[in-house]
């Protein structure tokens, strides 16, 4: 029974997942549908890739932050105009 009610409560918070990020419509159906199935195919295809990507995406921030912003001097060169 509590078993029961955790995948229920589950199946719920990745319903509302999926609806806050516009996925309802093509997964609302394996979730509801088949429970366990859809629960770990959602968490495997779209939750993991997308904390993956989110710390890939921190990494390259912090490593852009160490790099000096490079001055622009507002010359030309020679020989060059602007157009």
């Amino acid at each position: 029974m509590p078993l029961l009610l955790t995948l229920i409560a589950l199946d719920a918070v990745l319903l509302v997942h999926a609806g806050a990020t516009g996925r309802l419509g093509s997964w609302g159906p394996l979730i509801m549908g088949l429970p366990l199935v859809g629960v770990l195919l959602y968490v495997m295809v779209e939750l993991i890739p997308e904390r993956m990507a989110g710390a890939q995406v921190r990494q390259v921030e912090r490593d852009l932050a160490r790099r000096p912003v490079p001055v622009r001097c507002g010359c030309l060169g020679r020989g060059r105009s602007a157009r």
